[in-house]
Parts: C-alpha cells; sequence; structure tokens
C-alpha cells in the first residue's frame, strides 16, 4: 500500500522526487502548504492524503462501459415496448411480445461477451449500432404497421 518512488534518473526535471501511487489513488490536501529553507533554496511543501478506498477496481472500471451499454439497452427496450403497445393495435400485441423477446436475447448476447468487447472502441461502437438498428428496424416497422387515424 506504500507508493513506489521513482530514482532521480527517471524524473523529467532535475534533483525531482516522483512518487507512484496506486491505481485509482485519491490525493487531497491534508493541511495549509508551508515553506521551508533546504539547501536547495526555498522550497513549499503541500501535505496531502491519500486513499484508495473511494474508487472502484480496475476490473470494475473496465467493466463500467459493459453495465452502461447492457442498463442503456434494457431501458430503451422498455420504452420502445411502452411507445408501441400505445400505438399499435391489440391484434399485433403477440408480435410485438415475440419480437420484444428477441431483442432481449440479442441484449443478453451482448451482455455474455468479455468486457475486452466494450473496451475495444471499434468493437463496442459495433455493438452499439447493432441495438441502435435493431431498436429502429423494429419501431419503423411497427409505426408503419399502426392503423392511421
Amino acid at each position: 500500500n506504500r507508493p513506489g518512488r521513482i530514482p532521480e534518473c527517471c524524473s523529467q526535471y532535475p534533483r525531482e522526487r516522483e512518487h507512484l501511487w496506486l491505481p485509482g489513488a485519491f490525493v487531497e490536501p491534508a493541511g495549509e502548504p508551508r515553506i521551508e529553507y533546504t539547501a536547495d533554496g526555498f522550497v513549499t511543501f503541500y501535505p496531502v492524503r491519500v486513499s484508495t478506498n473511494r474508487f472502484p477496481t480496475v476490473e470494475q472500471i473496465r467493466d463500467q462501459r459493459r453495465t452502461m451499454h447492457i442498463g442503456n439497452c434494457r431501458y430503451n427496450i422498455s420504452m420502445l415496448d411502452f411507445q408501441l403497445r400505445r400505438l399499435s393495435s391489440p391484434s399485433l400485441r403477440p408480435l410485438l411480445a415475440s419480437v420484444l423477446e428477441q431483442l432481449r436475447s440479442k441484449i443478453d448476447e451482448q451482455a455474455s461477451r468479455s468486457t475486452d468487447a466494450f473496451n475495444d472502441d471499434v468493437k463496442y461502437r459495433d455493438l452499439i449500432l447493432e441495438m441502435l438498428e435493431l431498436h429502429s428496424t423494429v419501431k419503423r416497422a411497427f409505426l408503419l404497421a399502426a392503423p392511421t387515424n
């Protein structure tokens, strides 16, 4: 839980000392800065407190895209269900239920993919486009089939 010190030879500035902190570490001020005179001249010290308890793990961060995408897809399907039930005739409701179940299966299929698929920008874009295309195709088909007043 202690930070590792980077050797001075690897620092960007001469005689600078750098420290590595744990991924997701939260550094916050812990008092007033103070000025001290050292062999190198005046130095301002900023006391800080480091906390690693406030942030999710690297795995949780990597899984955020999947969680948000799947949650968004499920929300969109429930809204589509609500909208189309209001607009479609009762005779189309069994078809609507069947189509929405297929969309939910597609969401479950996407949810079963590895986290890597959601963190690769090209694959992630493809997953989003797949769901948007399915969503708009279903909505368009039912709006065309809906009786006009």
